[in-house]
C-alpha cells in the first residue's frame, strides 16, 4: 500500500519549487517573523477524518488514480500552507486506498511508502527514520535532506487510509524548524477512522 508510482511527483515538483527560488534569493533565511504565525486548526470529515493546525489557510486539491494494470483507484487529496516570509510548506496528504489492499501489516506498507518517497528525491540523505506510533495509530517519522531542503515528517497507516503529515523548508540549519514541526505534528490528529468491510484474504492485493 504506497504511493510509489503514484504520488511521489508531488515530491519531486516541490523540490523543483525551491530549487528555482534560488536564482531569485540565494538563501531563505529564517527569521523572527516566524514566532508569530497564526496557527489555525482546522477539521476535515469524509470517509476518514483529521484535524490539524496551519499556519495559514491550506489550499486543497484531490484526485483519483488509477492503479497500472488493475481496476482499483486510490483517492489522494492534499492540504498544503505556504508561509510567505521563508517559503516553508506544510503539508497533509490524505491517501484513500479501496478495500482489497491488504493492510495486514501496516509496518510494510509505511516501509513502502518511505520507499517511494525516496525515490521521489534522488541524492537524498536520510537523517533520521524511526518506527512510532500516533493514538496507537502505527507510523513512520522521517527527516530527509536534499542539499539544504529539508523534508520532515511522518507517515501514518489508519486502516485504509495512508496519511502525510510533513514540512518542506530550506535553511542551512536543519534544526531551524523545530518548534514549527513540533507544532504541527502534535496537533494533528485522527478524528474519523474510515470502517473496513471484511474481505477474503484470497481477494486481497498488494500494489
Amino acid at each position: 500500500m504506497s504511493a510509489e508510482e503514484t504520488g511521489t511527483g508531488f515530491f519531486s515538483k516541490v523540490r523543483n519549487w525551491f530549487g528555482k527560488k534560488e536564482g531569485k534569493e540565494e538563501e531563505l533565511v529564517i527569521s523572527k517573523i516566524k514566532d508569530s504565525l497564526n496557527w489555525k486548526r482546522y477539521d476535515y470529515t469524509q470517509t476518514c477524518g483529521f484535524s490539524a493546525a496551519f499556519p495559514g489557510d491550506p489550499d486543497h486539491s484531490g484526485q483519483i488514480i488509477e492503479v497500472p494494470q488493475s481496476e482499483l483507484t486510490i483517492r489522494y487529496d492534499t492540504y498544503i500552507t505556504e508561509t510567505p516570509h521563508d517559503s516553508t510548506v506544510y503539508v497533509v496528504s490524505v491517501w484513500e486506498y479501496p478495500e482489497k489492499v491488504d493492510i495486514s501489516r501496516p509496518e510494510l506498507n509505511l516501509q513502502e511508502g518511505f520507499s517511494g518517497m525516496l525515490q521521489a528525491l534522488p541524492e537524498s540523505q536520510v537523517l533520521f527514520m524511526q518506527a512510532t506510533e500516533k493514538q496507537g495509530h502505527k507510523a513512520l517519522e522521517f527527516w530527509i535532506a536534499c542539499d539544504d531542503i529539508y523534508f520532515r515528517g511522518m507517515l501514518i497507516s489508519v486502516n485504509h487510509t495512508l496519511y502525510q503529515v510533513f514540512m518542506v523548508y530550506k535553511n542551512k540549519d536543519p534544526k531551524a524548524l523545530n518548534k514549527e514541526y513540533e507544532t504541527f505534528t502534535d496537533s494533528f490528529k485522527v478524528t474519523k477512522v474510515r470502517e473496513s468491510r471484511m474481505i477474503d484474504l484470497k481477494k486481497r492485493v498488494n500494489l
